[in-house]
């Protein structure tokens, strides 16, 4: 998907909670649940977006320039999308914190995985470690398995907010 302003999301989220478990259901599955793979995107993703934030407040001369330079560089780069979306280009100087945001979120979802409560859907378990599991036995490449759990949990999704909207009286609604 690119940039369009013809997509629009089916649910609202009004918090940063909201958000954070948005990329925490699927991000770790992205990884393939690779401890090495989320190791060096933690550190890419830190060195990318927040080294040069960091460095900007060096006593040195010549280290705080170099973190500005970066940092001005990210924010000119980011500015189109800024602009697209019709935001002040302000918005621009804080994709330092929007990618330490992301980060944390990475990090929250291997967590959960690892602590048994990977892919949750509206507060609910989607067993997507056991349904993994079977896919992958079944003979799938586990990048291709990953693609069909995450796809199984958006179908768990729709499935929960359709009962949750079906009028009383029909047979499944609450």
């Amino acid at each position: 998907m690119g940039l369009t302003r013809k997509s629009v999301s089916l649910r609202t989220y009004t918090s940063f909670t909201e958000i954070q478990d948005l990329i925490a259901r699927t991000a770790f599955t992205q990884l393939g649940y690779s401890a090495l793979a989320l190791a060096g995107t933690l550190l890419g993703m830190s060195v990318t977006y927040l080294l040069p934030v960091i460095i900007t407040f060096s006593a040195q001369a010549v280290v705080w320039r170099l973190g500005m330079a970066a940092w001005a560089l990210m924010a000119i780069t980011y500015l189109p999308t800024v602009r697209f979306y019709r935001m002040s280009p302000l918005w621009a100087a804080a994709l330092p914190l929007a990618a330490a945001f992301y980060t944390y979120a990475t990090w929250v979802s291997a967590v959960r995985y690892w602590m048994g409560r990977g892919g949750q859907v509206e507060g609910a378990r989607a067993g997507t470690c056991e349904i993994f599991r079977r896919v992958n036995d079944a003979g799938f490449s586990a990048q291709k398995a990953a693609e069909i759990v995450s796809n199984y949990r958006d179908c768990v999704e729709l499935f929960l907010r359709q009962q949750s909207k079906a009028p009383s009286g029909i047979a499944g609604s609450r």
